[in-house]
């Protein structure tokens, strides 16, 4: 007799493994692409208050990653003192709320850019700035390429 609850409890099980085993390669990541940073340190950088920090981060200005009890920001969404400019917007357009699915996205290399979205914004270029605005409203979507 097949027993529902097994199955159930083997796909559960299987998820949290997958999840666990991501948890490192998301940590080394954002280690490779620069590293995060804490509340204190974005306010220092944009030489606003904490709570300014926390504030934006709630209207979605900024990207937000947990690690462990941790609320970080991934330093490359920052450039001289500033947000990547047409970062927030483009990050809009992904409409998502996963931040793992965020970061693969600006990170991931794409042949059309010949680079990874993130520089693709900071070189400025407006032709650059049109496909990275396309990638991110097919973002999730099932295209043909």
């Amino acid at each position: 007799m097949f027993n529902k609850s097994f199955g159930l409890e083997q796909i559960i099980s299987k998820k949290a493994r997958l999840k666990l085993q991501g948890r490192p390669v998301f940590r080394q990541q954002l280690a490779d692409a620069g590293g995060v940073y804490n509340t204190k340190e974005v306010a220092d950088l944009l030489n606003i208050s904490s709570d300014a920090v926390r504030k934006r981060a709630a209207q979605g200005r900024f990207l937000i990653v947990r690690l462990g009890e941790q609320t970080c920001y991934p330093v490359w969404q920052f450039d001289d003192g500033n947000i990547v400019e047409h970062f927030t917007d483009v990050m809009i357009m992904l409409d998502t709320t996963s931040s793992v699915g965020v970061v693969q996205f600006f990170l991931s290399y794409d042949e059309d850019l010949e680079q990874t979205p993130i520089e693709a914004l900071k070189s400025g270029d407006p032709d650059k700035l049109a496909i990275v605005e396309i990638l991110a409203k097919q973002f999730n979507q099932q295209v043909a390429r």
